[in-house]
């Protein structure tokens, strides 16, 4: 699942394109509640044009995993930076995102995302994993 999880950011690394070519024709996507694109968007297309949305404001773009926790053989938490150039104003951002992704037959099945570690624990039903750097409040 390690393995997995660290193909997902490989994968959103190397463009839209290849990101896509690694979800299940029936992927769901749940944005985090705080995000203007916040939601749920199911299949390919609907989460093709999300992100195909959210990019298209940013020149340059990147996801480092920082942590990976293993939830069972199918899911995973991750704590990733995304950092981000804006396209018009050239400003670079560093957000940290925490990730549930579900893994079905090597493709995405499903991946929910969270911009607060406690809500991300708490959905994937692991109050008590911790990451081994708890970020900061």
């Amino acid at each position: 699942m390690e393995q997995f999880a660290l193909g997902i950011a490989e994968a959103f690394n190397g463009g839209l394109d290849q990101f896509m070519a690694y979800h299940a024709e029936d992927v769901v996507h749940v944005t985090a509640p705080e995000w203007p694109e916040s939601g749920t968007y199911r299949g390919r297309e609907e989460v093709r044009r999300l992100w195909a949305s959210i990019l298209s404001v940013h020149s340059e773009h990147e996801i480092a995993v920082d942590e990976i926790v293993v939830l069972d053989e199918h899911r995973a938490l991750s704590k990733l930076r995304w950092t981000a150039r804006g396209a018009a104003s050239g400003a670079e951002t560093t957000t940290p995102i925490y990730t549930v992704a579900t893994e079905r037959d090597g493709l995405i099945a499903g991946i929910a995302y969270f911009l607060d570690y406690d809500m991300a624990l708490a959905a994937a039903g692991q109050p008590e994993r911790t990451l081994r750097e708890r970020p900061p409040d």
